[in-house]
């Protein structure tokens, strides 16, 4: 494994949980975490989005990603194997899981679409709009909210973040954010399906003449985020 890879996840694991980085990055590398994505969302662009978002971010600090999908979804199947050789080498891969009970075997589960599931160990996202929506297995709610509205990135992005920050806080044990929902536009939170989900993106391109400079990390995830908006 590439030690850089971890270095950052494994400090904030390490300054949220007591344990060293060693150990942390220990923890990480033998744990196995779930994306799943729902069959009603398999054609939602932005669902498919918080999808790929959620592995590719997974795949920074646990090396270990399954991803359950409709069968013929083979398009993100081939983008989540690509994104995993990219961060871990050319023999690197994701599991492709089917069965009845898929989240057997993992320690922690996204689920990307409005089903809560029955294992502890998991959180649900979605998103609308510029709103992003999180339910952990002990949020109570039966289902987290959700409704079509036009498709933004920023939002899709959003819900990966939500998700797998919740992914990391099971996998070393410490209580995740249970029910929320946030706005990338107003910046207020709430409970799901309370915040308006603000005014569609540009239809045409934004073209700027600018230089970017010093495009480190966050600035980096600002200049992706402008991409695929």
């Amino acid at each position: 494994m590439k030690a850089e890879i971890f270095s950052r996840p494994t400090r904030l694991g390490a300054a949220l949980s007591g344990m060293s980085e060693e150990a942390v990055e220990h923890l990480f590398v033998k744990k196995k975490v779930l994306v799943q994505l729902e069959s009603d969302f398999c054609e939602v662009p932005d669902a498919r989005e918080t999808f790929l978002f959620a592995v590719n971010q997974l795949l920074r600090f646990c090396p270990n990603i399954g991803v359950s999908i409709k069968k013929d979804a083979v398009d993100l199947i081939r983008v989540c194997r690509e994104l995993a050789v990219q961060v871990h080498g050319p023999q690197a891969t994701v599991e492709v899981v089917e069965g009845i009970k898929p989240t057997h075997g993992f320690n922690a589960v996204v689920n990307v679409g409005a089903e809560i599931l029955a294992t502890a160990r998991s959180v649900t996202v979605n998103s609308g709009g510029w709103t992003a929506r999180v339910a952990t297995a002990d949020s109570g709610a039966q289902a987290l909210h959700w409704k079509r509205e036009g498709s933004n990135a920023i939002g899709a992005l959003a819900a990966a973040c939500l998700g797998v920050g919740a992914a990391f806080l099971i996998l070393l044990e410490i209580p995740a954010t249970r029910l929320t929902e946030i706005s990338l536009f107003t910046q207020e939170a709430g409970l799901p399906g309370s915040l308006e989900m603000g005014p569609p993106l540009p239809a045409s391109p934004l073209y700027l003449d600018a230089f970017l400079i010093g495009c480190g990390a966050v600035a980096h995830g600002w200049a992706d985020l402008g991409v695929q908006a």
